[in-house]
């Protein structure tokens, strides 16, 4: 293939290969003098320059040109040598004129077409060549412009596969020849995304280019600021917002499981608003969550607000001191940009669905089992709940009397649906950037009447200011406003619509004769789910909550000291909630068809209204000085000082009335005003920390980085309110070192991390070393309930802060290219001063109420491990990353007896012992027979022996031998409630303008209790897996119904490993082709289907449950739900 290279001036020169070629080009360069000659412009060469140049370069000279003419200079590098010294002076002199002068001394000519002037030797042969060439061509022009629209001069444009490019002008614009009308064009530059475009007959292709940044100067939001994050020492993890923003979630917690590692995410519920995960990092409690560098609930904000979410594991959390012990979440928000506005809205509608749940059992199927159970028990038949033939009615349905209701059927739908709209914009000025986002979330409840929505609105609006050189200024505004309304039961998992479903029994009908009246169906005193489910009948509980976010900040950078900027951030957040709680009483009846007679059942619950008024406030005040500075090109320096204060406060307030006489009017004026209560209550608490941290570099090998922090607390007495953590890092990018050198084209990244740091809690009650009194039982004095007051026990005055200590060594890794890169860490925490009550190691007969102490200890230690790969071949681009976290806690020391019993020392004692340990009684499966109860070789009670075993009873085992089964037979039989090791494989690929999305995320080493049936009615898995004599078998899945006592003992039959691997998400989506969209004037349309919580496999399963269900709740609570969703995401 001939190489032919007319690249503009400052451009890279695409090389030449061969010196063979020169003949060719230089007969083609003459030929293009002659086809431009045609086309030649008076007008163009009648334009005038002025050049005063003295031995300077050709180059320098053509650029001078280039800027007075507006036009562009092609030339080629093997026939124009630009570094060749010249000299010229002309005064308004034509421009045809001047380069005659300019380059006839330099055995070069010219040509200028319409606006471009192309430089060729005066050796002509190439001419005919290239003319032949020239004739074939087409041209095509356009302008490539940056995010924001401005135009982007530099740009390569070239057709892919040839080796003819042009670059762009000052003004973004770029002329370019073609040979052929279905070529494609491919645009290039440094810190931007490549871009290729088919032109498809276009004469005209516009092109927005994206600025991308190297992984590896890429800046992260660390403690109190950003960093390189090629210079963080500590242990970071980073979440970027493309990923967030592929699946929409209500609630930004569950998009987080899998894709840190260390990070544990458990969603306990599907309650619409109510649906969060509880985050834990290493497995420590809940961590400090800071929005744009405040206190805030990540589940009440936008995923699309989120520019990045950073996760601070060790010393690089300690900054925060006093709230940063167990690692802190950082989570920045989108700000303006530079540029023309660009508008984005984004929508998508979903159904939700339940991903594992208990079914109850037919009326049929419930019936034979409260028979068999109470058989079992041994009941006489006159007291058996039902009859043979009343079961055998319940299966046939030919009695209206003895109904078979579905009542998750009728109460449930298969899928709630859940919408989402939001509206940004961004843009600015060099002098001011905007952000500015609505967005609106609305998800409603899986109960089919009237069963409660959760509405969120969020508001936000973030402008930055650059006053002048020195000085910057920025203020933020922001606003969740949340609206739950509900049936007024679904408040909590003990006390919910779910429990009423559980207790709603199959065998009343849905529906009565009379449609006037409400059927009875138990609902252990409710009346059943259909009512308390339905907020029309039961009443409702309606609650608003809303958030202001105030932020304004101003940075000044001192002009006479190189790197030295002073900083003042000032925050207000106001938090008001407002909650009205209204109990209808509801009639319910049952009805006899033979007799035709409607009997009442009485009312759910009183008619009481309720209201709950809370607000808080929390004033944040930070000072900084900061330096930051580079000397001789080896020696990095920054620091920083703080101080920073907090202010809290509260009011909460409720008020009621009972005894209602219409539910129709619902206001508190309309109630008993003898059933009239009120309440109140209010607390403020403040910190002031001392911050210092110092970061040196030298020559980008070595790095360290050491911090302190001066807390005090207004919870602890003056000797014990200060608290000092220090912490020290320690890096090495032993890639830089010389010996790598070798190694280097092949290793971008080597870096080894050693931390030390301590961190504190305060969180105890507050003023716990003031003794005083609370108000407490009421007392009658005469004809007049008074309220009581009671001591609130033992103060302590040595309450002080509970204190971390955190060691971590990690590694980072990457090769060029991205072929292999990650991280491995592995850490160590001390956790000593653990606040408790000497309970456990004082006699009973000590009467006092025992002060708060520091007296408990833990440790913990754990391994993460992060590895990727990332590629591209043509149009295709993929990133693959697999992350596990391993982590488990030990008891240092526990307030406990002093054990003297070998038994109990194993069993009961703490003290140096992994917190995640379970004691139960290990078990063999049934017994099928009564020989084998016989045969057992031990007795299962002292005093009965073995009397009260039939087959169908768990045998357990006698571990250790001695005849008789009680609590020295305990072994562990399992690892807690809560994953030892978590991880996530997260899947990008990406080709043209599809995307696809794909998180597997998993939960191992924990399990969970089992309590299948937790109310009046049966699952119909206890049906199917129940041992019976028709299904003897010594591993059914359920022991017999009405067995022996001895089932429920904690046990490893009961207690059964929880581990799962889930199709977390899934996301494909589709980028539509920008020629399409220039028509429209749209800068981007993507639309994409989704999925969240799709499949899992686990053991649960076998059990209809969720591994995430709250362990040992059965079926009482909300089910976790999955979720598809269609999308759709517009740029103008």
């Amino acid at each position: 293939m001939i190489n032919y290279d007319f690249s503009p001036l400052g451009e890279k020169k695409i090389p030449i290969p061969g010196t063979s070629q020169l003949v060719r080009i230089m007969k083609l360069t003459s030929l293009l003098l002659i086809v431009f000659c045609v086309h030649l412009s008076g007008a163009t060469r009648s334009q005038t320059v002025s050049l005063d140049a003295k031995n300077q370069s050709l180059g320098s000279v053509l650029r001078v040109i280039k800027k007075q003419t507006n036009l562009a200079v092609v030339y080629n590098d093997r026939l124009v040598d630009t570094d060749k010294k010249v000299s010229i002076h002309v005064e308004n002199t034509p421009l045809a004129k001047t380069l005659e002068t300019l380059l006839s001394p330099l055995s070069l000519t010219y040509h200028i077409t319409e606006n471009t002037i192309v430089i060729m030797s005066l050796q002509g042969k190439e001419a005919t060549a290239f003319r032949e060439t020239a004739l074939q061509q087409q041209t095509v022009t356009g302008k490539v412009t940056g995010e924001a629209g401005n135009p982007l001069e530099g740009v390569t444009v070239s057709i892919k596969g040839a080796s003819n490019a042009i670059t762009t002008d000052d003004e973004g614009n770029y002329r370019l020849s073609i040979e052929t009308s279905d070529a494609t064009l491919v645009f290039s530059m440094v810190g931007y995304g490549m871009i290729e475009q088919e032109l498809a007959g276009r004469a005209t292709v516009n092109v927005s280019m994206k600025a991308v940044v190297s992984d590896l100067d890429e800046v992260v939001v660390v403690g109190y600021g950003t960093q390189r994050k090629l210079d963080i020492i500590g242990s970071v993890a980073t979440v970027d917002a493309a990923e967030l923003t592929k699946t929409p979630v209500a609630q930004v917690s569950n998009m987080l499981a899998g894709r840190v590692p260390g990070l544990t995410a458990i969603q306990g519920s599907g309650l619409p608003g109510g649906d969060a995960s509880a985050l834990r990092i290493r497995g420590f409690g809940e961590p400090l969550i800071l929005i744009d560098n405040v206190e805030g609930n990540i589940n009440a904000i936008d995923q699309n607000e989120i520019e990045s979410i950073t996760f601070l594991k060790d010393a690089s959390a300690a900054v925060y001191g006093s709230r940063a012990g167990n690692g802190v979440i950082l989570i920045t928000t989108k700000r303006g940009s530079g540029g023309a506005p660009t508008i984005t809205f984004s929508q998508s509608a979903a159904f939700q669905s339940v991903t594992n749940m208990l079914t109850p059992a037919s009326s049929g199927q419930n019936a034979e089992l409260i028979r068999e159970a109470h058989l079992q028990l041994g009941l006489p038949e006159e007291t058996v709940r039902f009859r043979q033939e009343e079961v055998d009615l319940f299966y046939s349905g030919t009695n209206p009397d003895y109904p078979n209701t579905d009542w998750m059927d009728v109460v449930t739908r298969k899928h709630a649906p859940q919408q989402q709209y939001n509206l940004s914009v961004r843009g600015g000025t060099e002098k001011v950037k905007y952000y500015g986002f609505i967005g609106t979330l609305n998800q409603q409840s899986l109960f089919k009447k009237n069963g409660g929505e959760y509405l969120r609105y969020n508001l936000r609006s973030n402008v930055d200011v650059h006053i002048n050189n020195d000085l910057d200024f920025r203020i933020d505004l922001s606003s969740a406003i949340e609206n739950r309304n509900f049936p007024w039961r679904d408040n909590e998992r003990e006390n919910s619509v779910w429990v009423d479903f559980w207790n709603t029994e199959p065998f009343y009908p849905a529906q009565l004769p009379d449609p006037t009246k409400i059927p009875y169906a138990n609902g252990a005193g409710t009346g059943g789910v259909h009512v308390t489910s339905n907020s029309e009948i039961s009443g409702y509980r309606k609650t608003n909550s809303q958030n202001l976010f105030g932020t304004m900040e101003l940075n000044y950078r001192v002009p006479v000291v190189e790197g030295l900027s002073l900083r003042a951030f000032g925050n207000y957040r106001q938090d008001y909630s407002f909650a009205k709680v209204f109990e209808r009483l509801v009639d319910t009846w049952t009805y006899n068809h033979e007799s035709d007679i409607y009997t009442p059942m009485g009312g759910a619950n009183n008619p009481r209204l309720t209201h709950y008024d809370s607000k808080s406030r929390v004033l944040t005040g930070q000072f900084y000085v900061n330096y930051n500075r580079k000397f001789q090109e080896l020696h990095d320096v920054s620091g920083m000082l703080l101080y920073e204060v907090i202010d809290y406060a509260s009011d909460n307030i409720s008020a009621g009335r009972d005894n209602f006489i219409t539910p129709v009017v619902d206001y508190l004026f309309a109630g008993g005003v003898n059933a009239q209560r009120a309440n109140g209550s209010a607390w403020e608490m403040g910190r002031q920390s001392y911050v210092g941290r110092l970061n040196y570099g030298y020559d980008n090998r070595y790095l360290i980085e050491a911090t302190f922090r001066v807390d005090e607390s207004a919870k602890f007495s003056e000797d014990g309110r200060r608290g000092v953590f220090p912490s020290v890092s320690l890096g090495w990018h032993i890639a830089n070192e010389p010996f790598f050198r070798n190694a280097k084209h092949t290793v971008e990244l080597l870096k080894y991390r050693l931390t030390f740091s301590q961190t504190g809690n305060d969180n105890v009650g507050n003023f716990q070393y003031l003794s005083g009194y609370n108000f407490g039982s009421n007392y009658v004095f005469g004809s007049q309930t008074q309220p009581g007051i009671v001591e609130t026990g033992m103060a302590n005055p040595l309450l002080t802060w509970e204190e971390m200590t955190i060691y971590n060594t990690g590694i980072d890794f990457r090769l060029k290219n991205g072929l292999i890169y990650g991280n491995v860490d592995a850490f160590y925490r001390l956790r000593e001063k653990i606040p408790g009550s000497r309970w456990n190691s004082l006699p009973s007969t000590f009467g006092a109420a025992l002060p708060t102490e520091n007296i408990n200890s833990t440790t913990s230690r754990g391994v993460e491990v992060l590895i990727g790969h990332e590629g591209r071949a043509n149009n295709l681009f993929w990133d693959v990353k697999l992350n596990v976290g391993w982590n488990r806690e030990k008891w240092k020391y526990y307030d406990e007896p002093a054990y003297d019993d070998p038994d109990q020392v194993r069993v009961s004692k703490l003290t140096d012992r992994w917190t995640d340990v379970v004691f139960g009684y290990q078990s063999a499966g049934l017994f099928t027979s009564y020989d084998e109860i016989q045969a057992l070789g031990y007795v299962y009670d002292e005093d009965t022996g073995n009397a009260s075993l039939k087959p169908g009873d768990i045998r357990f085992m006698d571990t250790n031998g001695d005849g008789l089964l009680n609590w020295r037979d305990q072994v562990v039989i399992g690892n807690g409630t809560f994953p030892r090791w978590t991880g996530g494989l997260n899947l990008n690929v990406g080709y043209k303008g599809f995307d696809v999305a794909v998180l597997l995320q998993g939960a191992f080493f924990f399990y969970q209790h089992l309590n299948l049936k937790r109310g009046l009615v049966y699952p119909e898995l206890m049906y199917n897996e129940r041992w019976s004599e028709a299904n003897n078998r010594a591993d059914a899945l359920i022991p017999r119904l009405g067995g022996a006592n001895s089932n429920t003992m904690p046990s490893d039959f009961n207690f059964v490993a929880a581990d799962y691997l889930r199709l977390k998400t899934l996301s494909i989506g589709y980028r539509i082709d920008e020629r399409y969209l220039q028509r429209l004037r749209l800068r981007g349309l993507r639309i994409q289907l989704s999925g969240l919580n799709l499949f899992t496999f686990s053991k649960m399963n076998r059990y209809d449950l969720d591994p995430e269900a709250p362990s040992g709740y059965g079926g009482y609570y909300y089910p976790q739900m999955k979720t598809l969703s269609f999308g759709v995401n517009l740029t103008l």
